[in-house]
């Protein structure tokens, strides 16, 4: 749970973003043809703003993958209970286990790639053209 409290400002500040940018003429169509404000929500705001609802869940759980300090501080090391990867590759090094520590390490890093990866390729929009400035 600490690391959710933790990394928490990272999914607030891209979601608010990108439902700030929405244009409130939007809402109030929505408002004048009948719709109350779940179905709003669920199906003008959400859409419209997924982009940012994935860049903050992806930059929470980058940001989590990798916390070390706020777990070991207040949740400790307790195997099969708080132990993360950071911690695993930490013990690994204070062991002299680096062959260890660099496994742990690369599949650390292959799966933040995947995962930024996968978020490329679903926010990409190739059919918005190169943007002109």
């Amino acid at each position: 749970m600490p690391p959710i409290l933790y990394s928490l400002p990272f999914a607030v500040q891209p979601i608010a973003a990108s439902f700030a940018q929405i244009d409130r003429t939007l809402l109030e169509a929505s408002a004048i043809l009948g719709a109350g404000r779940w179905r709003t929500f669920f199906r003008i705001l959400v859409p419209l703003a997924v982009d940012g609802i994935i860049a903050g869940a992806v930059l929470t759980f980058a940001h989590t993958l990798g916390e070390f300090g706020v777990v070991l501080m207040v949740g400790g090391n307790l195997p099969g209970i708080t132990r993360t990867v950071s911690i695993a590759i930490y013990d690994d090094v204070q062991s002299l286990n680096f062959a260890g520590a660099q496994r742990t390490s690369l599949v650390l890093l292959i799966i933040s790639f995947a995962a930024l990866a996968v978020v490329y390729s679903v926010t990409r929009k190739p059919w918005a053209g190169p943007s002109v400035s």
